[in-house]
């Protein structure tokens, strides 16, 4: 377990593709277990990933830090910054808006009408950072958090994830991959200190994979 920040209040670890936030039915170890051991605490989810998705997870030590995290990220007082590669070329960047619509039976999301029962606003905006021959790195700052919201908003704009097993017809039932999805950055005021905090992988394996699909074109 990679620990890319940690002070008295909260802790900022590296999520590896595939291992569960938190137990499951696998009953695989959970980054959650994992942390808890290191901290010798109870430690609190502050930011989810989908098991399949790597990058940054964040976690308060206690309540009251808990709190008041849980409610900056529902505010969207917390800049949270993923790198994606999407299938397909699309001309430029932008803010896409939307609403999802949650299957709890199924575990996937669609996108619907707004006004639809259970519907829930979904919004990001991306930049484009590098574009291949059949693929496009960008970067995506997430604006709001729902269920693979990343995912399914390209897979409706005809640009979905490549790997992605779920919304991306080219690779469903396909065993032992993932969608290339990274939560590279989250920045953030701290809340208690007051200070600004800049937390960042070092490695990003989303970018790292683009460069060897699409040899570094541009």
């Amino acid at each position: 377990m990679k620990i890319l920040y940690e002070d008295k209040y909260m802790l900022a670890v590296l999520k590896e593709a595939g291992i569960p936030i938190q137990s499951d039915k696998s009953q695989d170890r959970s980054l959650l277990s994992a942390v808890n051991e290191y901290t010798s605490g109870s430690c609190h989810i502050i930011t989810r990933l989908d098991r399949p998705v790597g990058g940054i997870s964040l976690f308060a030590k206690d309540k009251e830090t808990a709190a008041r995290l849980s409610e900056m990220i529902r505010e969207n007082k917390a800049d949270k910054i993923y790198t994606a590669i999407l299938c397909g070329k699309p001309l430029c960047g932008g803010h896409i808006e939307d609403y999802i619509f949650k299957n709890e039976r199924t575990n996937t999301s669609k996108i619907v009408n707004k006004g639809s029962v259970g519907a829930k606003l979904a919004s990001l905006s991306y930049d484009i950072t590098k574009s291949g021959k059949e693929h496009t790195l960008v970067r995506i700052y997430l604006e709001t958090g729902r269920h693979h919201q990343i995912r399914v908003q390209f897979a409706h704009m005809g640009y979905p994830l490549y790997g992605d097993t779920k919304y991306n017809e080219k690779y469903k039932h396909k065993r032992g991959i993932f969608p290339a999805l990274f939560a590279s950055e989250m920045k953030l005021v701290h809340p208690i200190t007051g200070d600004t905090v800049h937390i960042k992988a070092e490695n990003d394996p989303v970018r790292d994979l683009f460069e060897k699909l699409e040899g570094g074109a541009v």
